[in-house]
């Protein structure tokens, strides 16, 4: 599958295990040829950048704001010089442009758009990952969704049609009988 993308997603509330997941599923995709995509928050979005940099893999990070408000999460500036030579970093808002919760949202449909799947890792009760899942589906992408981790917003993620699965490997062989 070298040259697809996979969008990792989840809450920037996240929990030690969730961003450690993140992290690991970002490498293990990485590793296996996949371009991850995330929306540049901390939590979920960070360690998936963070577990494919680190391990000198490539990156598209969504901005929610204008280029020139991006920063680096603390977590990123540890390695930021891999993040700037593995990432690109996008933003359809004005360089100057704030952070805001309609930024963030429509940010989720670019993440979405350019991700060919997507994971949530662990989502929140509401917001962003939901959103990101919902254009996902609407635009015909298959969503996957992390069960080691209970999240509020599962079995909406679920409605929505995402496929549960428990780790790495059964992620890949969902992926492998779509090719077969």
């Amino acid at each position: 599958m070298p040259g697809k993308t996979f969008g990792i997603i989840g809450t920037r509330d996240a929990s030690q295990y969730g961003k450690e997941q993140a992290y690991r599923f970002a490498k293990e995709l990485a590793n296996a040829g996949f371009v991850i995509v995330s929306g540049y928050a901390k939590g979920i979005d960070s360690a998936a950048h963070w577990g494919t940099v680190a391990n000198n893999q490539k990156t598209i990070a969504v901005l929610p704001t204008g280029i020139l408000k991006f920063q680096l999460h603390q977590e990123i500036t540890e390695i930021a010089d891999d993040f700037f030579n593995n990432a690109i970093i996008l933003s359809e808002f004005y360089p100057l442009s704030e952070w805001s919760v309609g930024n963030a949202l429509l940010r989720n449909r670019i993440t979405a758009a350019l991700s060919d799947y997507i994971l949530v890792v662990e989502s929140g009760d509401s917001g962003g990952t939901l959103n990101t899942a919902e254009h996902a589906r609407l635009m015909g992408k298959k969503v996957f969704l992390y069960k080691g981790i209970q999240s509020p917003a599962d079995e909406k993620i679920i409605d929505l049609g995402a496929i549960p699965v428990n780790n790495f490997t059964e992620l890949t062989n969902h992926l492998d009988t779509e090719t077969s």
